[in-house]
Parts: C-alpha cells; structure tokens; sequence
C-alpha cells in the first residue's frame, strides 16, 4: 500500500499528519509540508526542481527521506528514467516497464505523477491512494506551486495540460491497473477524475 501525494489544490483537504508510518512517495514541491510530514520518498524529475529546494531536499535526506529523481547530477538518490513520447498515449499506448540495468523506467507523458503511479507499481505496491491530483482543475495553472512550470509547459505547448494529456493518462494508469489485479484511489476528491474516491480513515485502515 501507498501514498501518492501530488500538488493540486486538492492536497489541502488532507491532512497529511495522518500519515507519517506509512509508505507515501511526494511529488515535487511539498516543502511547506515538510515541517509536519516526512514522505518515505521523495520524486522530482529534473535538476531545476533539485537547485530551487537545495536546503529542504539535503535536510529531508538527512531525516531519511529517499530520493527518487532522473536527474543524473544528483548523488546518493534512486535513479529512475523516462522513455516514451507523448504521440504515444495519443495513440492509446500505456506501459509500466519493467526494471532494467537497476534502474526503474517508465512511460513519460511530461507529469511526475503520472511517473509516480508506474514506479510504485515497479516497487511491487498493489494498492495505490492518490492525493492532489488535479489534472482537469477547471481553475488551471494558477492554483499550482511550481513556476517553473509556467515557464516550461506554457512556452512550450501554450496551455498548463496541453491536449489534456495528463488527465487522459492517469485514465489509462487506472484502467490499467485495475485490469491487471491492482488498486487506485483518490483520497482527496481530486479534479483528475480518472480515480474512484474513498475516504482516508478508510484507505489508511484499509
């Protein structure tokens, strides 16, 4: 079992106190969390997110929080790598690789959330709780911590979820996982729309 905690407007109807002793993986930006939670793991994809939270992420370590990033740069941390285009899942291609060479792929769509759900399955957790994923947030980018990801995703492709990629993906990461014998929840009424809710008492007795 675990936590897959995102940076939607939604993580903020849970508290995340309640789960300090289970397995969790945070993704991105939880800085302002950090004071009251400690995730078991830590994802970020690129060095940009490493130089911007420098202090919080060396601090974290030393409170035994691993990391899990594809940033090749980055020393002591679980290296993870994206393969994969989106014209791919355009297509209706899903896959959840398989570990390699020791180090976990996965099928990239641009959102580590989406990478987040395919490593967990890898790590062998069957059953999945989403927190904050709110990839079809009518509100949009504003709502959002990382401006970094303005900068990139908005220059780029000219909208914060270009073609609603990334909420189509996760329907695809929740079809897929309930058809090969695995769980997926939101715990946190997130704006994704792709995950059955249940309520965290339950998810965490459960």
């Amino acid at each position: 079992m675990i936590f897959i905690i995102g940076t939607g407007p939604t993580l903020a109807n849970v508290d995340l106190s309640k789960l300090n002793g289970s397995t969790t993986v945070a993704i991105n930006d939880i800085t302002k969390e950090l004071h009251y939670f400690k995730p078991t793991y830590w994802m970020f994809m690129d060095s940009t997110f490493y130089r911007k939270y420098m202090e919080e992420i060396r601090q974290a370590q030393s409170d035994g929080v691993t990391l899990v990033t594809c940033a090749d740069q980055i020393g002591g941390v679980e290296k993870v790598t994206a393969s994969g285009d989106r014209g791919a899942l355009a297509k209706g291609k899903i896959e959840f690789y398989d570990k390699k060479g020791g180090i976990y792929r996965f099928f990239s769509v641009g959102a580590t959330g989406y990478g987040a759900i395919q490593w967990a399955w890898q790590k062998g957790h069957r059953k999945m709780y989403i927190i904050g994923f709110d990839s079809r947030d009518p509100l949009g980018h504003e709502n959002y911590r990382e401006d970094y990801m303005d900068r990139v995703k908005v220059k780029r492709w000219g909208t914060y979820y270009p073609n609603d990629q990334w909420g189509v993906a996760y329907d695809y990461a929740n079809k897929w996982i309930w058809a090969n014998g695995g769980e997926i929840w939101d715990v946190s009424g997130s704006k994704c729309g792709s995950f059955e809710y249940k309520p965290l008492e339950e998810a965490i007795n459960g």
